[in-house]
């Protein structure tokens, strides 16, 4: 469907974004319907972006309540004699992704930013794998941040690490995510560096991450 013409598909998004929002539909399928989505936006013609993209938004900050969800919470008591416990039952940052995939200025740009916040200061999952992927669609822009993302759980510390590798600032971000709890954060920060031009603010991460005691660490960086 992918290959399809961006007017033959804007039909599809349309529907995808009705589904993501209905009463009728929980959140594990909504996600699915938004990612979907969003796998479709690259597609569409400016103009149809623009269309879908305040819907998006929408969804993000106030989506339709779901009966089917509401109905399960209804078993989620811990000495319930049925119990149903589902760990996905907010869509709300993957249509921040959908949202980031469809804009298309800086308006835009800066209104999944800000919404993206939001849902980190609000409780954002443990590692926002989500708002990270939606941050990730807004490019270099997001280079001034890296100080905040360093504060965050470990796909944004990733996600700084990159942007970190790319401009080389603030020069003091570099040793702290060379020295992060979190191995993966290391290792993104290492294959970054390792594809970087060397120069003097990199080189001391660089010399530090050639001795990190994980060896996936040291072999990206080579």
């Amino acid at each position: 469907m992918r290959g399809l013409p961006g007017d033959l598909l804007d039909p599809a998004v349309s529907e995808l974004l009705r589904r993501a929002d209905d009463t009728y539909v929980g959140a594990a399928d909504r996600g699915d319907y938004l990612i979907a989505a969003a796998n479709l936006a690259p597609q569409l013609s400016a103009a149809n972006r623009g269309e879908h993209f305040a819907p998006a938004m929408r969804i993000v900050s106030a989506p339709q309540s779901s009966l089917h969800d509401e109905w399960e919470r209804g078993f989620a008591h811990r000495l319930g004699g049925v119990r149903m416990v589902h760990n996905d039952m907010d869509s709300c940052e993957r249509a921040l992704f959908l949202a980031a995939c469809l804009a298309d200025d800086d308006g835009q740009r800066t209104a999944v930013r800000g919404q993206a916040y939001e849902l980190l200061v609000n409780g954002g999952g443990e590692s926002g794998y989500w708002v990270t992927r939606a941050l990730q669609q807004l490019g270099d822009a997001m280079r001034e941040d890296v100080g905040y993302l360093l504060t965050q759980g470990w796909a944004l510390r990733s996600f700084a690490a990159v942007l970190w590798a790319r401009h080389g600032t603030p020069v003091q971000a570099g040793m702290r995510l060379a020295t992060d709890s979190d191995v993966r954060v290391r290792r993104t920060l290492a294959e970054a560096v390792g594809g970087a031009e060397p120069d003097e603010v990199r080189r001391p991460v660089r010399d530090h991450l050639a001795q990190d005691p994980n060896y996936s660490v040291r072999s990206v960086l080579a």
